[in-house]
């Protein structure tokens, strides 16, 4: 990848960082369910994003992020299922 592709890639990976990061105090510390819902979607969309472009300079590096998106997309479903589960308001549920 020629300099301005590097950067856009480095770019959202070290997102890709700060979501992941920010996802375990989310649920777990504030236990803002829907928020950390939002945020590990995040990561997935940005995992997604990064694999797609790996696998076009790098075969091996594109199926290696595979698990890691099977993973991610395992834990976002138990984030959502928590959620929605969870909710303290019927109605809210209702609407969606």
């Amino acid at each position: 990848p020629n300099e301005e592709e590097r950067a856009k890639l480095k770019y959202i990976y070290l997102t890709h960082l700060v979501l992941n990061n920010a996802w375990t105090p989310l649920f777990f510390g504030s236990k803002k369910m829907g928020l950390a819902l939002v945020d590990i979607l995040s990561v997935l969309g940005c995992i997604i994003y990064l694999q797609g472009q790996y696998k076009k300079y790098n075969a091996l590096c594109g199926k290696l992020m595979i698990p890691y998106i099977c993973w991610v997309s395992y834990a976002s479903y138990l984030n959502a299922y928590n959620w929605w589960n969870n909710k303290k308001d019927s109605k809210t549920r209702k609407m969606l």
